[in-house]
């Protein structure tokens, strides 16, 4: 059991090593790729709603560690990030399908880009210039970032349905009865 978490923990600080040292550095179509949120969602799917939520408070600590806000966003964002990723795959989504998967991909980015910039702006912008010129300003390089998301989502989850077969690349399940 020591092993399992000495295992999560390495690769809790593998990927934000990767985040915030490799990616931010990366040109900008590429910048934007936000592998915290991708590897929540796989953990939240491969795992369960259990580990996924250890692996968001502890992204959320060591993103709260190297900040220089005065308040961790990302430790009150990330597990609500696992919360909402759990209801989309608890309530909408039956399988493990590729199509669900980009689904809840897109729409949990989304989730968090939002919520992440109103509570951003609610804390150290302009009250009077509002949160929507601060999503909107997230959109400015078009939808590159969310793209790069995707597309990266889709290279691993084939590289996780090549290794395992817990994901399945159809939409529907025909072999339930």
């Amino acid at each position: 059991m020591k092993k399992e978490y000495l295992f999560h923990t390495l690769l809790i600080v593998l990927f934000f090593v990767i985040q915030y040292s490799f990616v931010r550095i990366l040109p900008t179509p590429f910048n934007g790729l936000n592998v915290i949120l991708i590897s929540l969602v796989f953990v939240l799917v491969l795992e369960g709603r259990e580990k996924a939520f250890l692996w968001a408070v502890g992204f959320g600590f060591l993103s709260g560690s190297f900040s220089f806000f005065r308040l961790n966003i990302d430790l009150l964002l990330l597990p609500l990030f696992v919360v909402y990723n759990d209801f989309l795959l608890v309530n909408f989504f039956t399988n493990r399908s590729l199509y669900s998967y980009l689904i809840m991909t897109t729409s949990s980015i989304f989730f968090y880009n939002i919520l992440f910039f109103a509570i951003y702006n609610g804390f150290y912008g302009e009250v009077e210039q509002g949160v929507v010129k601060m999503i909107f300003g997230y959109f400015d390089d078009g939808f590159k970032p969310i793209l790069i998301n995707i597309f990266f989502s889709v290279i691993i989850f084939y590289l996780f349905n090549f290794v395992g077969k817990k994901f399945k690349p159809a939409f529907l399940d025909t072999t339930m009865k």
